[in-house]
């Protein structure tokens, strides 16, 4: 019966440690990588393979997205629900879905959708972002 109840309490404290809190995105995040789910690179005449992206995050639910090295961006709004990120328009309206694959204080790795909308297809794009300092 001890066995039982300590771990359901090791369960419970594992569980409650998984859930990914805005904090814990808190500060810019640059691209390093971009390639497909799979691992396959992304073919070069592909607009994405090249282009600069830094998302950075803002307590407690805002987000500012650029293209650009040494601007902020657009202002957005953002909503995590479990292992997904809801980006958002100003009035709140959700523009775009990432699932959160890895977050470590140096590195965050997001899935976009393919074109089908799946978050799991090998065709889904992967980005690896690093902390931005």
């Amino acid at each position: 019966m001890r066995f039982l109840i300590v771990l359901l309490l090791c369960l419970t404290s594992v569980l409650c440690k998984a859930q990914i809190k805005s904090g814990d995105l808190s500060g810019s995040w640059v691209a390093g990588k971009v390639n497909y789910l799979s691992g396959d690179d992304l073919p070069d005449e592909n607009v994405l393979k090249y282009t600069y992206v830094k998302y950075t995050f803002t307590m407690p639910d805002k987000m500012y997205f650029s293209s650009i090295y040494h601007a902020l961006g657009s202002e957005l709004l953002f909503e995590l629900r479990g292992n997904k990120l809801l980006v958002k328009s100003s009035v709140g309206f959700v523009m775009n879905t990432l699932k959160i694959m890895e977050l470590s204080k140096t590195k965050l790795v997001l899935v976009m959708a393919n074109a089908n909308g799946s978050l799991e297809s090998p065709t889904a794009i992967r980005y690896t972002f690093i902390q931005n300092r």
